[in-house]
């Protein structure tokens, strides 16, 4: 564990002591400057959970629009609120992760749980450079002022990406650098735990987020915290970014109804344990399965389906040795 890890695992075992102890650790030293408003009381109410078990700087479930059915990961979960709503949201159906590197707050988390009564979350103890989930295994990953913690950001981004299907969406409140700060801060590892020193800049998060692959990246600031006695800036904002989905770029038009579409992303999720590689630039997207009579079969069926409801494209399928190889090109 490298020394801001240690340094953020410390802070954060701290604060779950102190939740079970008093049920909140609201103080100045919160990301964004103290505890996080922007949950409804309803939204609370919905999983008895008090509002001070949130350290972050948003509400990212209202940035996720998730619906029945779908899977969501949170990283760096904490006391677990946002796995809880988004749990409650995406039932029946649906079930949502949380990934979190403290023992303390996994304890805190499960504790809330069971309060709650959800079963349909999970948390996973790990950490967000190396998510314990495979590929294309979820279809939201949000966090709460957490990325901005991690040392290797792109590290980070890579692996929500990874961790998405094809079409997945991104939906982040975070912190982000306005102005440069001064050098001693960015060394702090006291600063960098307490959500200032790492933070980048809106460009440096854009280029993140697009060199990971995310496309459509937009980056909200919500608002601005200045820092006493520190020169530079620093603020609170959404951040959404979406994978690449399975036609890519491709505009095409489909006459599939919402419950045969999830139905179709299913069946495609199911071959993603076989894909190798994906490909996309203009008007054209490929990819690389590993060939065996069964890929075969499913890929031919679907394919035969996508014909049929999707005409604004041609889907090709060949053998390649020890891949089949599909190509989607626009018509």
């Amino acid at each position: 564990m490298s020394d801001i890890q240690e340094a953020v695992r410390e802070r954060y075992a701290a604060k779950a002591l102190q939740m079970a102890q008093s049920s909140s650790c609201c103080d100045t030293s919160c990301c964004d400057a103290g505890c996080a408003n922007e949950y409804s009381a309803e939204e609370l109410a919905s999983v008895g959970v008090d509002p001070t078990a949130s350290l972050g700087c948003g509400n990212p479930t209202l940035l996720a629009d998730l619906r029945p059915g779908e899977r969501v990961l949170d990283l760096g979960s904490g006391a677990g609120l946002d796995v809880l709503l988004s749990a409650r949201r995406v039932a029946p159906g649906g079930h949502a992760y949380g990934v979190d590197m403290t023992d303390e707050m996994l304890a805190v988390a499960r504790g809330n749980q069971g309060k709650a009564a959800v079963a349909n979350a999970t948390f996973l103890k790990g950490t967000i450079e190396q998510i314990p989930l495979p590929d294309a295994s979820v279809d939201v990953v949000i966090s709460n002022c957490v990325i901005n913690l991690a040392a290797d950001k792109r590290a980070v981004l890579r692996e929500a990406y990874r961790v998405l299907g094809p079409g997945g969406r991104l939906a982040v409140a975070d912190m982000v650098a306005l102005a440069e700060l001064p050098a001693e801060v960015k060394r702090s590892l006291d600063q960098w735990a307490g959500c200032v020193a790492g933070t980048i800049s809106i460009d440096e998060y854009t280029a993140a987020l697009r060199d990971a692959g995310f496309k459509d990246v937009d980056i909200e600031i919500t608002r601005e915290v200045r820092l006493e006695g520190v020169d530079g800036a620093i603020a609170s904002a959404y951040i959404r970014a979406r994978k690449t989905s399975l036609t890519g770029s491709l505009d095409l038009a489909c006459g599939l109804t919402d419950a045969e579409l999830a139905q179709r992303r299913d069946e495609w999720r199911a071959l993603e344990a076989a894909l190798v590689q994906r490909t996309e630039r203009d008007g054209l997207v490929e990819a690389a399965y590993r060939a065996s009579p069964e890929v075969r079969e499913r890929l031919e069926r679907l394919l035969a389906l996508e014909r049929q409801c999707c005409p604004g494209a041609r889907w090709d399928l060949r053998e390649d040795g020890a891949l089949l190889r599909m190509r989607i090109s626009a018509t």
